[in-house]
């Protein structure tokens, strides 16, 4: 195996390791990705969003040290169910305005603005999770200013 692929394969390795702890609820194995996922990738944030109605909601959370919670953070189901469409979407502010339509671009530059000054997020990575082909939720990875 390639000397590059080692951090995956690690990475690989322990997320496989939680199939074998009995007894994980889900938010336990949840829980267990972003912990793993965080420091394996470097991220500053990895953050599990759930759907709830017509918003998504920060439930579970890993944080490098010195990096702000988003706990309980809402996010418009309306903009992210435009944005969160494939399997990996990258994520800038200049991004994000491109790819909304006109009529969600107004709205969402204030929200773009308050989610940078609260969470000093530089880009994100999301990935959607579906089931029975609904989106239900999505995991972030976030690159911020403050780590």
């Amino acid at each position: 195996m390639p000397a590059d692929n080692l951090p995956y394969s690690k990475i690989r390795s322990e997320i496989e390791g939680l199939f074998d702890i009995p007894g994980l609820t889900k938010r336990q194995l949840i829980q267990g990705f972003a912990n793993i996922l965080g420091p394996g990738l470097g991220s500053s944030r990895v953050c599990y969003n759930e759907k709830q109605g017509n918003v998504f909601t920060t439930v579970i959370e890993w944080l490098d040290d010195g990096v702000k919670p988003s706990i309980g953070q809402k996010l418009p189901g309306k903009i992210i169910q435009k944005l969160v469409t494939d399997d990996i979407n990258e994520f800038t502010r200049e991004r994000v305005i491109q790819l909304l339509p006109r009529e969600l671009k107004y709205i969402t530059g204030p929200f773009l603005s308050v989610l940078e000054i609260l969470q000093n997020i530089v880009s994100i990575i999301a990935s959607p999770i579906y089931i029975n082909g609904e989106l239900c939720g999505f995991l972030s990875l976030d690159n911020c200013r403050d780590q």
